[in-house]
């Protein structure tokens, strides 16, 4: 099978490729391509909230042992403190608007 190479991406096509989408079909894989990208990006917000709910809980644990372990628990909150900074970060990358920060702010309403 023949390929065309496309020089400004520098990817080879298949010659089907290159052949025009009716509007419809244009319109249709636009619309899917937006619903996978709402999926993928419910699923890194579920993910990572997770997460964070897990290192929340292991940061309450270790708040009751800190004068027994206290470097040990002071690590564990300092890990937690910064894995919620770079999820916050991450999820400000991907357009991601809830989440901790927001239910934190409904909070304090």
């Amino acid at each position: 099978m023949a390929h065309n190479a496309n020089a400004a991406d520098g990817w080879s096509r298949p010659p089907e490729a290159s052949a025009l989408v009716a509007p419809e079909e244009s319109e249709r894989r636009r619309l899917a391509l937006g619903a996978d990208r709402r999926n993928r990006l419910d699923l890194i917000a579920r993910t990572t909230e997770r997460l964070m709910a897990r290192m929340d809980a292991a940061a309450g644990t270790v708040g009751g042992k800190v004068q027994i372990h206290p470097a040990k628990a002071q690590a564990v909150v300092q890990s937690n403190d910064h894995i919620s900074i770079a999820i916050v970060d991450f999820h400000e990358l991907l357009g991601i608007e809830r989440g901790r920060e927001d239910d934190e702010r409904t909070e304090e309403d």
